[in-house]
């Protein structure tokens, strides 16, 4: 199966399914590693932007060979220079749905961050599936699920993103 195979059929189902089928193998933290083949199974090295990226289907490249990433601060400016409108702002007090991506940018020297909503409680995420650093030092497994309070405490610019994937279909028709 290509990419662009896979990116026809994505949806929020498939972003979970497949965000779930990484949790639990001991994935280790790694800055710019994953995400690039998403036709091929979860890497054993990984960030969190290529997490994402190979949860949803798509290569973190996107097109491949375009030199154009999908970073943290990507996904929080709502795709560009990828293509604007792959990812559309939400307000986070009151539209989070499941598939939804939570996402702050790189500020002050500090790298960014991004999770899928994985649970709801009272119309706010009360649980998150990431790839971090700080699962992968205190647990021995980078993607894990947890609450979402790294997104929603400190000075973090967080923006709900919602997953635009008619604009991903239509990328490769």
């Amino acid at each position: 199966m290509a990419w662009s195979d896979l990116i026809a059929t994505c949806g929020t189902q498939q972003t979970m399914q497949r965000a779930k089928s990484a949790l639990k193998h001991n994935t280790i933290y790694k800055l710019g590693k994953g995400g690039f083949d998403p036709t091929k199974p979860m890497t054993l090295q990984c960030d969190c932007s290529g997490f994402i990226a190979w949860a949803i289907g798509i290569p973190r490249e996107l097109p491949p060979k375009s030199n154009k990433w999908l970073s943290t601060d990507q996904y929080w400016a709502g795709g560009k220079p990828v293509k604007a409108g792959l990812f559309t702002q939400k307000d986070l007090a009151s539209e989070a749905t499941i598939g939804d991506l939570l996402v702050y940018p790189d500020s002050g020297g500090h790298q960014g961050h991004i999770s899928v909503i994985s649970a709801i409680k009272n119309s706010k995420p009360s649980l998150i599936i990431h790839c971090s650093s700080g699962n992968f030092k205190n647990f021995g497994d980078a993607i894990r699920e947890t609450d979402p309070s790294i997104f929603l405490a400190g000075n973090h610019k967080t923006r709900l993103m919602r997953i635009n994937y008619d604009l991903f279909k239509n990328m490769v028709k």
